[in-house]
């Protein structure tokens, strides 16, 4: 076990003043609030919680010196049970005491996946900023935040045993699901733990794992309360920087029981000792993790992939109507490595079991409006709206921090259903529903496109794939319900409605005048038939094998079978609205193959369904 050492004086000065010197939310004026991030965000009960981050403001309309930003050393909420603005919205501060705000930290909370929301907010790992070294880096410890009701709260520890192989790391992919709070990757340094004797930031490998909550039943093996797993993604040291994760509560688990499915996607594969150089990770291989069962999974997605990115944020809803999941991931910044961080202002969104890909037109020519990094975004349960908190372009430019964020407050809201910002959050905005866009997308061709990696993969889904067949067979009524879009989409369904009747109609009127041209046709031929035998006063056949050797040779009949199919339109109108063009059109499939296959040269080595190895070996980090 490493020895823990203190600072000198002068240093212990320097961080008791640093953390003086830290601001709360809420001492900011609309007026002089510039930006806001860093931080986490999670729903507990009717309140959005926002802790920890950096926060800048404008005095005199310059930004303070020497650092354009303070440590945020508060928590704060948003109410979700009532209308605002972003002008009118008002923050209820929790003050943090002896505590010290942090950055890049990793949020779980305790909810069950029933469609409320938990109690306790767990933050784990995180850095101080500005080389400050606190406590919690001297003595890592499990955060542990319990709201009142009420939109406050307080905070208290849980100790973290067997610390010998678990490390506390800023910057993992973390999120709680099935009853487990997961933290995969990240760096540690100094002012994550003070244990780490490296220069610079060293990268952390592994799932970090914690029960939080002993809801989780299952004939599995239940991992301890805390674990360091092996990661078999990002080969060769399975190292994540700057990625993140969703939960899908009503996926995977055992025994009939769905306990959650954890979704890892986007960040930078690092080397083992340094956090440069990093390799971007593709969006087109979306990694999951069964907590429950400890399994890793992996499945190809196709659509529109996003390009690219870390410091993203993203968030998961689920329709009621389909079942199906639609994971969105908005901004973020360029993995290149660049002195300059290029901002994403696009917002993709996953559709979960068709894993596909849609980007959303913002429907804006100004993009820098939506342009940030370092953000959050959280849907809020029984809701379509989505709100996003914080953000800034450019971390690495000065002139960031006196450009005041667009958004008052730096709060903006999106309606995940109607797929467009809204200048107001309303409860009463209705219950989600996957966007017009999915629901033709499963309608016109969905599951029967997918190409799933591995059988275990797919049973993953199974109760979804059986919902889908159910709902949405194609038939006109689905066809002809879809809420939302264009006037255009909506003339073009009932004419299709309309088109359809047309091919019975015809059809039905060549059939009879066919009926009625066979049957004078083998009036005639009966009647010359028998008059030539009459001629060569021959013994009659058998009418069976006169008819026989009729339709043999009747090339009239076969012409006119050949002209009913034709005047049926069905073929004809297949053609024109089959989904199979309009796919091969909006999708590059050379792109596909060939992000395909560099995914899977980066990733190779991920066994679908491997039991996850418990780690004690994961000690690169500390020398």
């Amino acid at each position: 076990m490493p020895s823990f050492h203190l600072r000198s004086p002068l240093g212990l000065a320097f961080t008791f003043g640093f953390l003086f010197l830290s601001l709360s939310g809420q001492q900011v004026p609309d007026d002089q609030f510039s930006r806001r991030g860093n931080h986490v965000a999670a729903v507990l009960g009717d309140y959005l919680y926002v802790e920890g981050g950096e926060i800048a403001r404008l005095v005199d309309g310059e930004v303070e010196k020497p650092n354009p930003t303070r440590p945020v050393n508060s928590t704060f909420s948003i109410p979700l049970n009532v209308a605002w603005t972003n002008k009118t919205v008002v923050f209820k501060e929790t003050p943090v005491e002896n505590e010290a705000s942090m950055d890049h930290a990793s949020v779980w909370t305790n909810d069950d996946g029933s469609g409320g929301s938990g109690t306790k907010m767990y933050l784990w790992g995180g850095e101080r900023a500005y080389e400050a070294v606190t406590d919690e880096a001297r003595n890592p410890r499990l955060r542990v935040f319990t709201a009142d009701g009420r939109g406050g709260g307080s905070w208290g520890h849980e100790e973290v045993p067997n610390l010998d192989f678990v490390v506390r790391t800023a910057g993992g992919a973390g999120v709680g699901c099935g009853g487990f709070g997961l933290s995969l990757g990240g760096w540690s340094n100094k002012r994550s733990d003070f244990r780490v004797r490296h220069d610079g930031s060293m990268p952390v490998p592994g799932l970090v794992t914690h029960r939080i909550t002993s809801s989780s039943s299952s004939s599995q093996q239940q991992p301890q309360p805390w674990g360091n797993e092996s990661a078999p993604m990002h080969p060769p040291f399975g190292t994540l920087k700057m990625g993140r994760a969703v939960c899908l509560p009503t996926v995977g688990g055992d025994d009939g029981k769905a306990t959650g499915l954890a979704v890892f996607m986007g960040g930078s594969a690092l080397s083992r000792d340094s956090t440069q150089g990093a390799a971007a990770v593709l969006f087109n291989n979306v990694t999951m993790y069964d907590p429950t069962r400890r399994r890793w999974h992996s499945q190809v997605s196709t659509g529109q992939v996003p390009p690219p990115r870390m410091r993203f944020c993203t968030t998961a809803a689920r329709s009621a109507a389909t079942g199906t999941y639609e994971i969105f991931v908005y901004g973020g910044g360029s993995t290149l490595g660049l002195d300059e961080e290029q901002p994403y202002s696009d917002l993709h969104v996953l559709t979960v079991p068709g894993f596909r890909w849609f980007r959303v037109d913002l429907g804006t020519a100004d993009d820098s409006i939506h342009k940030r990094q370092d953000l959050s975004c959280t849907a809020v349960p029984g809701t379509r709206l989505m709100i996003s908190v914080g953000g800034w372009e450019n971390s690495r430019d000065a002139k960031t921090w006196s450009r005041p964020d667009p958004w008052t407050k730096g709060i903006g809201v999106f309606d995940m259903t109607a797929l467009r910002w809204v200048d107001r959050y309303d409860p009463a905005a209705g219950e989600y529903e996957s966007p017009k866009m999915v629901r033709d997308w499963y309608q016109s061709r969905g599951l029967a496109s997918v190409e799933w990696s591995s059988e275990e993969t797919k049973q993953l889904f199974s109760s979804m794939l059986v919902q889908d067949s159910a709902t949405t067979g194609g038939t006109g009524d689905d066809a002809s319900n879809n809420n939302g879009g264009t006037q255009k989409d909506g003339n073009d369904s009932n004419n299709s409605s309309t088109n359809n009747t047309l091919p019975a109609i015809i059809g039905g009127t060549a059939g009879g005048v066919a009926l009625v041209v066979l049957a004078g046709l083998l009036f005639v031929l009966i009647r010359r038939r028998r008059r030539q035998q009459q001629r060569q006063v021959e013994p009659a056949s058998s009418g069976s094998s006169d008819f026989g050797g009729e339709w043999k040779q009747a090339p009239e009949q076969a012409s006119l079978a050949t002209s009913q199919e034709l005047a049926s339109l069905t073929r004809p109108h297949e053609l024109a609205s089959a989904p199979k063009t309009q796919e091969m059109c909006a999708v590059s499939y050379m792109h596909e193959m060939e992000a395909k296959q560099i995914q899977e040269v980066e990733g190779s080595g991920v066994v679908h369904e491997l039991d996850a190895a418990r780690g004690g070996g994961n000690t690169a980090w500390r020398q």
